[in-house]
């Protein structure tokens, strides 16, 4: 974070005159700045009602519309947050969702990071981790038309997902501050069992 800070600052003090910050979101007063620098990912994926790759309007040409301005300073910081190229559009960064701290990524590629599907990880799948609401209710909608009918885990992408499931579970968990204690050493073995399936 602090090599983010460093790169926003000089971003911003070699712009000419009257230019947007990419990293940056100015506020209104200092009171409202402080309230955003310090609002929790649950709380901004919750406010949100896009559901958006956001890749699709910051790497076209061509100026930014009103409405997406807002999500500028977020989207210049989200190829850095998973140490990917500026450049790097959602698709290209999609391997980086599934890490416990791409909430950003998330955030602002809903679409390509499964946030709309009920079939994919359902810990990442939460506005705690990042998805916002209006990808969530894209997920539910989906999974209140879908069939109500057993899947077979040994093939893709269900057992992909359900042992990613489970291989993150422990460290999930104990992120919550619960502690697994002998548990941890069952959860690996049986892990290790599923992905012999």
């Amino acid at each position: 974070t602090e090599l983010l800070t460093q790169l926003a600052v000089e971003d911003f003090i070699w712009k000419p005159k009257g230019s947007e910050s990419k990293y940056i979101m100015f506020r209104e007063t200092s009171g409202s700045f402080q309230e955003w620098l310090a609002m929790p990912m649950s709380r901004l994926a919750t406010l949100d009602s896009n559901c958006e790759d956001w890749s699709d309007s910051f790497l076209k040409e061509g100026p930014l519309q009103s409405w997406e301005v807002p999500y500028r300073a977020h989207w210049y910081s989200t190829s850095y947050s998973v140490n990917m190229d500026p450049n790097s559009s959602c698709s290209d960064m999609k391997d980086k969702c599934d890490d416990y701290t791409s909430g950003l990524l998330r955030f602002m590629c809903g679409k390509s990071c499964g946030c709309t599907s009920p079939y994919s990880n359902p810990w990442w799948r939460v506005t705690e981790h990042g998805c916002p609401v209006a990808c969530i209710a894209e997920a539910r909608e989906v999974a209140s038309l879908a069939v109500c009918e057993d899947m077979d885990m040994t093939v893709s992408p269900q057992k992909e997902t359900w042992v990613q499931f489970w291989t993150t579970y422990g460290h999930v968990i104990q992120s919550l501050g619960i502690d697994l204690e002998g548990d941890f050493r069952f959860l690996q073995a049986m892990i290790g069992n599923m992905t012999l399936l």
